[in-house]
């Protein structure tokens, strides 16, 4: 349920069953000895604020169900170095990953058409983010923090194509993109 481990410092693991849909609002935020995090196939919705501030995860490999990362939900992660974001993933809410400043690179997948505000603002060592055109509609300040580091490959005349133009953020060609 909703919070229902907020601040327990001593969880320093946990795996999500697969008959677990939804990790409510707040449920793990603030538990900042969890280290290791596996979410089961059946998962469909992060709740906001689920992993607030779970400052030594390193990974996440988000479940191919779920349809919205939702505002805040990875927020203030930062030991978070890498997020897998499933084809099934539609909107990323605002600050999602905020203050990640371990995040080095993320790719999003076609199937998102929405990044809300903030959504990177604060990853300081972000260095390559991979948008596709899909993505239409996009908030203010998503990479605030991390302007001068960041690199976004993108889809030439594309919504974030103009976006980055318009607040002089890097980007490049998805077709001169490096491999990962």
């Amino acid at each position: 349920g909703k919070s229902s481990f907020e601040n327990c410092n001593s969880i320093t693991s946990i795996i999500t069953p697969d008959a677990i849909e939804t990790i409510d609002n707040r449920a793990f935020k603030d538990c900042t000895s969890l280290v290791d995090v596996t979410l089961g196939n059946s998962l469909t919705k992060l709740g906001d604020y689920a992993f607030d501030y779970c400052r030594n995860i390193a990974s996440i490999v988000i479940p191919d169900r779920v349809t919205t990362i939702a505002p805040e939900a990875f927020n203030d992660c930062s030991g978070l170095v890498s997020i897998i974001i499933p084809g099934s993933v539609k909107e990323i809410g605002n600050s999602a990953f905020g203050k990640c400043s371990a995040l080095l690179s993320v790719e999003i997948p076609d199937s998102v058409t929405i990044i809300d505000d903030c959504a990177f603002r604060g990853c300081t060592s972000l260095e390559k983010v991979i948008i596709p055109s899909s993505v239409t509609e996009l908030g203010w300040g998503l990479f605030d923090g991390c302007e001068t580091t960041v690199t976004v490959y993108c889809e030439e005349g594309s919504a974030i194509h103009t976006y980055c133009q318009n607040n002089n953020i890097h980007c490049e060609s998805l077709s001169e993109r490096e491999s990962y």
